[in-house]
């Protein structure tokens, strides 16, 4: 049971192109994948992120494959989610915005 892992970036919920179409030597169903990824990675859309990591677990003897996107730090996330491009240059002492418990809790999960 050989296993291959596959990492390739791309833009959450959009996932398609070269990218993902490197996959097909690998005998999987481009098109199923793509939609996996799309899937686990559509809610990171929202935030601004431009490029998510993705690894791709491809088992060479049944074509199955398995989607193990890599979330961007918990910090970039929320510092996104307040409308801001970074964090504070003085933290405890600078204030950069504020956020709401409910979108705290969609981060967290």
């Amino acid at each position: 049971m050989a296993k291959r892992v596959v990492k390739i970036a791309v833009a959450p919920g959009k996932a398609g192109g070269p990218a993902v179409q490197q996959l097909s030597q690998y005998g999987v169903d481009v098109n199923k994948v793509t939609e996996e990824i799309n899937r686990k990675t559509k809610i990171l859309a929202g935030y601004g992120i431009n490029n998510v990591f993705v690894e791709v677990e491809i088992d060479e003897d049944t074509k199955g494959f398995e989607v193990k996107p890599e979330l961007p730090p918990i910090s970039e996330l929320i510092v996104k989610a307040i409308g801001k491009d970074m964090g504070s240059h003085q933290a405890v002492k600078e204030i950069i915005g504020d956020i709401s418990i409910d979108k705290l809790a969609e981060i967290a999960t």
